[in-house]
């Protein structure tokens, strides 16, 4: 079974929020109760478009403005390490 919602893979889409609810300070210990949340609500939010509750274009727009905004983060944590690396 393929998880996905317009594109946007629910597995990776849940461990990349998940990790930047943990780099806003969330201790590890409860980073599986995060994933749990957030696995609902993903699952949630896929149930919803398919059975119509949801416009699928909306919810698409914002995943994928949710991907975007991930790759960012992620990207400016790799500069800035890259940074520190460099002058220290």
């Amino acid at each position: 079974m393929n998880f996905e919602i317009g594109g946007v893979l629910i597995a990776p889409l849940t461990a990349a929020i998940v990790q930047a609810i943990k780099a806003l300070g969330l201790s590890s210990k409860w980073a599986p109760l995060a994933n749990a949340i957030v696995t609902v609500i993903l699952f949630g939010v896929l149930q919803a478009v398919t059975l119509g509750y949801l416009d699928l274009t909306t919810v698409e727009s914002v995943l994928q403005m949710a991907v975007l905004f991930l790759a960012a983060m992620g990207f400016y944590e790799g500069t800035r390490e890259a940074k520190k690396r460099l002058t220290s």
